[in-house]
């Protein structure tokens, strides 16, 4: 997906500090543009060389940490900057 429609999906549906979900993250193009924008995500992807593309794309922004990990049950991968926040 275009970073510029990524974008503007996010912008249209979302306000600043909502959670924008994406449940097949892929790249996390759309992760990227919300965290760009100032809001929260929440994303999920099967792949861990997408998860691992994920980690490096954001690393440019907020979140320094580590945010892939598996969970047992159908070894989908979940991850988030804002694990646990409300």
């Amino acid at each position: 997906m275009p970073a510029a429609l990524a974008r503007r999906c996010v912008e249209i549906t979302s306000r600043p500090d909502d959670v924008a979900p994406d449940p097949y993250a892929g790249s996390g193009t759309t992760l990227s543009a919300a965290q760009a924008l100032g809001r929260r995500w929440i994303g999920v992807e099967l792949k861990p060389e997408f998860v691992r593309l994920i980690e490096r794309r954001l690393q440019g922004g907020r979140s320094r940490r580590r945010v892939g990990s598996w969970s047992r049950a159908g070894g989908s991968c979940i991850f988030s900057p804002v694990a646990g926040a409300r």
